[in-house]
Parts: structure tokens; sequence; C-alpha cells
């Protein structure tokens, strides 16, 4: 097992499409140029990618919907990557004064999207990781099994799966009570409490007069739901766009690594008749409504999970939420580990856009994938 004791002890780099590695801590130098958005280096320690969005909107007194950014970065970590913000100047970023973040202007430019990186640099230090650095610098890891990491669905609190199933099932009601009272094992004893006591008498306006400042989502579909109990659909439209469709991710995602988990056991990872090959690679289903399913024993395992969970492909095309629906995809299988180094207490390497640093470490430590067990509930 390994255990990160500081958030500067796990370092996320962005690396851009032609290559470049926004590395933390280094002084960056502005290029005029021409365009309507103002691109920037985010660099942050401890921060939310989606908080920190929310509140330098907030200091620039712009809508969020003017940043962009290509990925939502580790938490519990230091991390570096690109933002665009359109309408502004590079002086105006001055204005930016948040804890542990910092704004480098880098030029103007076009809109960052999500999905505009190659992947990213991963730093990761540990007193434990001193056990296995000089077996892995002999042996270091290479192709491995290209798990979701438990970040996709919330170390503290893994239940961005739940809320996503719940939508895809057009259950709003459960969506919006599993996300504000579904209690995680690593959270404060305060939050815990507020959840409890919630779910007793779903009083949503009582509730705000104990639910923590710094559960602003939570407070954001409360304060909807305080003037109107049961609109649970626009409730969850107050929630940003991209972490709306994270609930919905999060549930395609656990049902890849369970899907990956039996293939393993059963199949393994090589190539079998009936595996859709994208790109000379092996893939798995990320479920949606037009996403095609594999044929043979592969195909066998997709349909038998889809009938486990009671659900049609179709499902995924959600009337009482549209914007949350989703098309489906085909993920590889297997992720590729580059430019791997291990020394003293310390490994870094490189994983493409998609793939998650914990995956490598959970490999290396024997540890099992997240399949959507844990915690407790409403």
């Amino acid at each position: 097992m390994y255990k990160i004791e500081r958030p500067q002890d796990f370092i996320v780099e962005e690396i851009t499409p032609d290559g470049t590695v926004l590395e933390v801590g280094k002084d960056w130098k502005f290029e005029g140029s021409t365009g309507e958005h103002l691109i920037c280096v985010l660099e942050k320690i401890n921060w939310d990618t989606n908080k920190a969005i929310k509140f330098i909107s907030r200091q620039l007194h712009v809508s969020r919907k003017r940043i962009g950014f290509a990925g939502t970065k580790d938490k519990w970590a230091w991390t570096s990557q690109r933002i665009s913000i359109w309408g502004i100047k590079e002086e105006d970023v001055q204005k930016i004064k948040l804890k542990d973040i910092q704004v480098k202007p880098l030029a103007y430019g076009d809109r960052i999207n999500l999905g505009d990186l190659w992947g990213n640099r991963f730093t990761i230090k540990s007193k434990d990781m001193g056990l296995k650095t000089g077996e892995l610098a002999e042996n270091p890891p290479r192709d491995i099994p290209n798990y979701f990491g438990i970040q996709r669905f919330g170390e503290k609190r893994p239940v961005t799966h739940l809320v996503g199933k719940a939508i895809v099932k057009e259950d709003l009601e459960k969506a919006v009570k599993t996300y504000l009272a579904w209690i995680g094992p690593g959270e404060r004893d305060e939050t815990k409490e507020a959840r409890a006591k919630l779910a007793e008498d779903w009083d949503w306006k009582k509730a705000l007069s104990y639910f923590p400042n710094q559960l602003s989502y939570e407070r954001t579909l409360l304060q909807h739901l305080a003037n109107h109990p049961r609109d649970y659909a626009n409730a969850l439209r107050k929630l940003p766009r991209n972490l709306l469709k994270m609930f919905v991710h999060g549930y395609q995602s656990v049902l890849f690594n369970k899907y990956l988990a039996i293939r393993i056991e059963s199949l393994g990872l090589g190539e079998n008749e009936g595996d859709i090959i994208i790109n000379d690679k092996i893939t798995g289903p990320l479920y949606g409504y037009s996403m095609k399913l594999a044929g043979g024993k592969p195909g066998e395992i997709e349909k038998d999970i889809l009938k486990s969970e009671g659900l049609e492909l179709t499902d995924f095309k959600i009337k009482s939420l549209p914007e949350a629906s989703s098309k489906g995809a085909r993920r590889p299988i297997v992720s590729v580990v580059y430019n791997f180094n291990a020394t003293n207490d310390s490994i870094t390497f490189k994983l493409e856009k998609g793939c998650y640093a914990t995956t490598v470490l959970d490999f290396i430590f024997g540890n099992k994938p997240f399949t959507g067990n844990g915690g407790s509930g409403p």
C-alpha cells in the first residue's frame, strides 16, 4: 500500500498536444499573439478543478462559461494545466488572489476544450515507495489494465457513479438525495452528521442552516429545492454542466471497470474474436445510446453486464435530463506507461489522457480496482 502525505507529493503536469510539459513552479514567458481567449497555465495545490474555475471566474467577475480547460486534475495534488479565458487581458489575471492558486498568462489564442491535451506527467513521492523503487527500476511497468482510478468516483466519497446510475434510470429524486445524503468513509464528522440529519426529514430549507459552507454544490441544490421542493431536474441543472456529465461518466466508468475485471479473469487482455479494435488497440465498453457492442465472448460479457444492471443502451438517452445523455464510446483496455523512472522514494511517468496514475500505483502494489463497492448512504 502507499500513502501520499501532502498534495505537493503528488505532482500532475499537463502535456499539451505538441508534447510540452507544463512544469509546476516554472515562470512562463508571455507571448502576445492574437486571439479572443487568454491562454494561461493554472497551477493549484489541493484544489478541485471545478471549484478553482468557479472562484477564478468570481474574482474576474466573468461567467464560468468563459473559462475553458482540457481536463480535470486530481484535487489532492500539485497540478498544472492550460485554461483559456474569453475577453480577458493579461493584466486582468493579476487581480486573482486565491490561496495555493496561480494563473500565469501564456498567450492569446483559441478556446481550450475538453480533450485538448496529450496526457499528463506524474511525479509521486511516498515513504512506502522506497520499498518498491529498486524492483521497479529493474522491471518498470509498461502495459497495464486501463482501469478508471478512484478519483473518477470520488476518493473520500465515491458517490459519482451512484448519482449517475440514478440519472440513467430516470430517477432524479434518488440522484439528488444520493448526492446530498450518501455518506463517504473519508468525510469529516460534521459533513457526515449533516448528511445523516438531512436523510431523517428531507427538509431542504432547514438543511441550509447546518450544511457546511464548503459543500457549495450541495448547498446549490438545497437552495433551489428550498424554493422548488420537487423540482429535481432543475436543481441538477444548477450544477456545472461538466459535473452533471461526470455523474453519468462515473456510472459508465464503473461498468467499464467491472467489464475489465471479468474479462481479465475469463479471457485475459489479449485479442479475442469479436473484439472491437480502434487505432490498433483492443477496446471495452463505455456504454451509451449509440455505442457498438463487441461480438464473440467479449460481447457476451458486455451484454451480461447490461442485463445485470437492468439496462438497455437506449437508457443513456435521458429524457428527463437530456443534457446528461451520453452516446458512449469504446475505451482501450490497456494503458501504456511511458518514460517510467524510479529513484529512491519517488517515481515519474507519463500517461495519455484518460489514464490514471492511481491505476499504475494500484498495479504496482497489487491493489484491487474500484468496481462500485464501499460507503454508506440513505
